[in-house]
């Protein structure tokens, strides 16, 4: 889908119980959660919401000034 705008939020959260078991972790580990929103024309057209367990992820961000 075509879009013009792009959020992502991330934020740390602990595993609910359904969570951690499909997850395979313990209820209450430490989980990141990534959302994506995007909008084309100030309507938003995707949405979608990742889970990853903390502990085996690095989140890196690379700026550079024009």
């Amino acid at each position: 889908i075509p879009w013009a705008e792009a959020e992502h939020a991330i934020r740390a959260l602990a595993a609910d119980a359904l969570t951690a078991r499909r997850m395979g972790l313990s209820r209450g580990a430490a989980c990141l959660s990534l959302e994506r929103r995007t909008w084309m024309a100030g309507r938003c057209v995707t949405f979608a919401r990742f889970l990853f367990p903390a502990d085996r992820q690095t989140l890196v961000a690379r700026l550079r000034q024009p």
